[in-house]
């Protein structure tokens, strides 16, 4: 039901990609065709690609490709991610697992990305912006 709604609420002109683990080819085979691309989420992809069996090296790189991609591509990009080292520590050694490098996936993608915001109760706060060319 929340996805039926999630999808009933988007502007209708709007196409859905869905790619559980290869972002980085979708990105360049459609990147050409769009203005923007938004890409959601970069959690559920580390999830995805971690019980696909996938180490945090290999995680690594997908997301150090989807950055190129988006280098490489016209549109423009905003990524989804959600902040998982603010609650408890993880009893299971997946959970701690997925927790660390979901962690280290955000900051990498952070530190690559022109602005950043931490959104709270619908409220963004901006945590780095886009610096003016002089």
């Amino acid at each position: 039901q929340r996805i039926k709604f999630h999808k009933k609420t988007r502007p209708r002109d709007w196409q859905t990609f869905e790619e559980p683990y290869k972002v980085s080819e979708l990105l360049l085979k459609i990147g050409a065709k769009f203005e923007l691309i938004l890409i959601d989420c970069l959690t559920l992809l580390v999830s995805n690609l971690m019980l696909k069996g996938l180490k945090e090296d290999t995680i690594s790189e997908e997301v150090n490709s989807i950055l190129s991609a988006i280098n490489k591509i016209k549109a423009k990009a905003i990524i989804v991610s959600n902040e998982v080292g603010l609650g408890i520590v993880p009893k299971n050694n997946l959970g701690r697992d997925f927790r660390d490098i979901a962690g280290k996936i955000n900051q990498t993608v952070a530190k690559e990305s022109d602005e950043v915001f931490f959104m709270v109760s619908g409220i963004p706060l901006p945590l780095k912006l886009r610096k003016e060319k002089s």
